[in-house]
């Protein structure tokens, strides 16, 4: 007692202090760049008012979209939290993202009628050259004359994106 100085002791009681419910979602783990076709482990995590780990959450997540219209991409299907989670869950190798591009991962909570959102993006840059692509492809055309119209290609990777500063010739 710092006041009036009547109590006196040493004794430790110890307090325990439990995480509140989850207010917010977050996505950590990712990059903030990364090569097309790389597997991504991200993290989900909840939290409480204060930030710390909502270690009793056990309501579901869902990855709602993803902005790669790839066929190849892919994310992580619903998840319902345990126990042993403690609050947060890694999704191992389970996002692939394929279109060189900013491609953002939305994750949606839910639990007792309380829906929590949270959005990542990742810029995806084009793998190695593995093929090329007609960009203007030519028509039919006249033995001797020049093709209409003037086909050109480019140099794409493995998603079919376009792989940047790579230079060859192409003959016809």
């Amino acid at each position: 007692d710092t006041t009036s100085g009547a109590i006196r002791g040493t004794e430790n009681v110890p307090i325990s202090v439990l995480p509140g419910r989850a207010i917010s979602v977050e996505i950590s783990g990712l990059p903030n760049s990364t090569l097309a076709g790389q597997e991504l482990s991200p993290v989900v995590a909840m939290r409480d008012a204060q930030g710390n780990l909502s270690s009793g959450y056990r309501g579901a997540v869902f990855f709602d979209e993803s902005t790669d219209p790839h066929p190849l991409a892919r994310r992580p299907g619903g998840y319902r939290f345990v126990a042993a989670d403690l609050g947060s869950h890694r999704f191992e190798q389970q996002v692939l993202f394929a279109t060189a591009a900013e491609q953002c991962l939305v994750v949606r909570a839910e639990d007792a009628g309380q829906v929590l959102r949270a959005r990542r993006c990742v810029t995806v840059m084009p793998t190695q050259a593995a093929g090329l692509r007609f960009v203007t492809q030519p028509q039919d055309g006249i033995a001797g004359e020049p093709l209409q119209p003037f086909p050109r290609v480019a140099v794409v990777d493995a998603y079919n994106n376009p792989v940047p500063s790579v230079e060859t010739a192409v003959t016809l």
